[in-house]
């Protein structure tokens, strides 16, 4: 077990190295995950989706830097009681290629103005219908280009003994109970949508401007209503299919 990997410790490793009961375990754990090195792995990462990208219909590639802070998996199990997704063999943390489609599909139908059919066309139907076809757009987890920084956050919970049942109603001279956890602070990260093939440059110009509108405006993620998820554009280069050799530079600090 490599403490070099930063999911194998989050999931594994700080369970056994870290005294659970410690008041001081959220602070310690931002410690250990601080000295974990991700930047080699970053870079093999984005050099397999480059090798991918050029042999593959590209929607849209784009690098946006996190404006505020990103808590993605906060259900996944952690040690400090707030969780985060991790890529299970690369260890950087990452948004799933599942959460980046249903966010995209549900902006698409209620913020864009998407008609179901289209909707389908694009996302594909429920495969347990009888009339389930395959969408047209297939997602890539986001992936970091440069380290990621990470912080605490606290969530400072007043009516414990009410949503606990033990004491109602709620009131105001209950003790507060902090919750201490860790957030993504900031960093770059790399969105893909790739294709098999039909899309129009003019249809893929118009997916990866609602997408970028998305990501600046409603955000990824918990808490997006405190200002989390949100990113913002840098250079946006030109559709991969139009021109293979203007990518954005990829550097690892």
């Amino acid at each position: 077990m490599s403490p070099e990997n930063l999911s194998l410790f989050w999931n594994k490793l700080a369970f056994r190295s870290l005294n659970v009961n410690s008041p001081n375990l959220p602070f310690e754990m931002l410690k250990k995950v601080q000295e974990i090195k991700t930047k080699d792995f970053i870079m093999e990462a984005n050099q397999r989706r480059d090798e991918l990208l050029r042999r593959t219909n590209v929607v849209f590639d784009v690098v946006m830097r996190l404006k505020g802070r990103l808590l993605v998996g906060v259900g996944n199990a952690s040690i400090i009681e707030v969780g985060m997704t991790f890529s299970r063999n690369y260890g950087f943390p990452i948004i799933p290629s599942s959460s980046l489609k249903g966010c995209f599909s549900m902006y698409l139908r209620e913020i864009a103005g998407y008609d179901k059919k289209k909707i389908k066309d694009l996302f594909g139907e429920d495969v347990s219908g009888d009339d389930h076809i395959q969408g047209r757009l297939v997602f890539l987890d986001a992936i970091p280009v440069e380290n990621v920084t990470f912080s605490l956050d606290i969530v400072n919970n007043h009516f414990v003994p009410y949503y606990s049942r033990e004491s109602p109603p709620p009131n105001d001279w209950y003790n507060p109970v902090p919750v201490v956890y860790i957030v993504v602070e900031g960093g770059r990260f790399r969105f893909t949508v790739i294709e098999e093939g039909g899309l129009s440059v003019e249809e893929k110009t118009e997916l990866q401007k609602h997408f970028i509108e998305m990501l600046k405006w409603h955000g990824l993620g918990a808490k997006t209503n405190y200002g989390y998820g949100r990113f913002e554009p840098l250079d946006v280069p030109k559709l991969v299919r139009e021109d293979p050799s203007n990518r954005f530079d990829l550097r690892v600090d």
